[in-house]
Order: C-alpha cells, then sequence, then structure tokens
C-alpha cells in the first residue's frame, strides 16, 4: 500500500504541463528541503514537479545518485490548486496530501500525517505556495507525522520547496 501511495502522485509527474503531443524538453526539477525529528534533509537531483489544472505535486524519489541516496522520497500533492495560498489541513488521501521516506539505520522510515491511520486528531499543518507560474513554484509545508506502521513514532514535519516545471516545445515539422 506504501508503495502505490508513493507511485500514483509520481506518476502524474510524468505528464507535461501542456496535454499535448510536444515534445517535453525538460524534466523539471528543483530543491527540497525538509527536517524531521531535528535533523534536516535536501534534495536537488531526484526532484519533480508537475502543475495541471486542479492540481500541483511536488515529489522526490531519490535512488542511489540523488543527494540523499535511497530510502528518502516524499510527495507534497494539492488536488484541489487554485493558485498561491494556503492549504490545510495536511491529511493523508485528502485533497492537501503529503508523504515522506527517510532513511534510518539501513532501512526506512514512511511519515503520513497524523491521523492517517484512523486514531488522533486528523490532519494538522499546511502546505504553503508563496509564488506559482508556468514555470515553477516556491513554498513551504509542515505537518505532525506519524509512522505508518508505528503511531507511537510522531514528529514535526517542516520543509520548503523551490521547483520548476517541465517545458514543452512544438514537434518540429
Amino acid at each position: 500500500m506504501r508503495l502505490l501511495s508513493c507511485l500514483l502522485p509520481l506518476a502524474a509527474l510524468a505528464c507535461a504541463s501542456g496535454g499535448s503531443d510536444d515534445e517535453v524538453d525538460e524534466d523539471g526539477g528543483g530543491v527540497i528541503t525538509f527536517t524531521v525529528d531535528g535533523t534536516e534533509y535536501t534534495e536537488s537531483k531526484v526532484v519533480n514537479a508537475s502543475l495541471q489544472p486542479g492540481f500541483l505535486i511536488i515529489g522526490w524519489n531519490t535512488t542511489a545518485g540523488g543527494d540523499l541516496g535511497e530510502d528518502f522520497y516524499g510527495s507534497l500533492t494539492l488536488s484541489a490548486y487554485d493558485g498561491p495560498d494556503s492549504y490545510a489541513p495536511v491529511k493523508r488521501m485528502s485533497d492537501v496530501d503529503a508523504i515522506i521516506g527517510v532513511g534510518i539505520d539501513g532501512g526506512e522510515r514512511t511519515y503520513y500525517p497524523l491521523g492517517a491511520d484512523g486514531t488522533g486528531t486528523a490532519g494538522d499543518g499546511s502546505i504553503e505556495v508563496a509564488s506559482a507560474d508556468d514555470a515553477g513554484a516556491k513554498g513551504t509545508f509542515s505537518f505532525t507525522g506519524t509512522v505508518y506502521n508505528d503511531a507511537s513514532i510522531i514528529h514535526p514535519i517542516t520543509g520548503t520547496f523551490d521547483v520548476t516545471f517541465p517545458t514543452a516545445t512544438e514537434d518540429d515539422e
């Protein structure tokens, strides 16, 4: 289930923002910085973002070639996106969704927003889109995260994003 929830937002990132038969000229990219339990992480090599009508999706799925190595991944998904604004509360499987995976002790921990397992207060925090246009988006995010398979592990998660969207060029005819 965890893998599927990570792959769905990332699959949407594969679409060019124009939705046409244009060739994608650039994959987009950017920088994600986030803090979990007092430790800061930055990923800049494997970052993708997509802006579609009503959707803003930012994802990172690191590999051995990423800044952080394997076991670090995440996504921020706004499925009722309507321009720069504050979107809250962050809740799993909602219009304001987030997931963060952090490599720990040779494995990983996947953090969902608090309440995702049906216990505790459902959702807190926000995703703040400070600026966005056809070229990219900047903002911050914060929420209380709990490990998906151990609700006793709870940490505040904060971060920033500065991403560019893929660009498309007309096919040469």
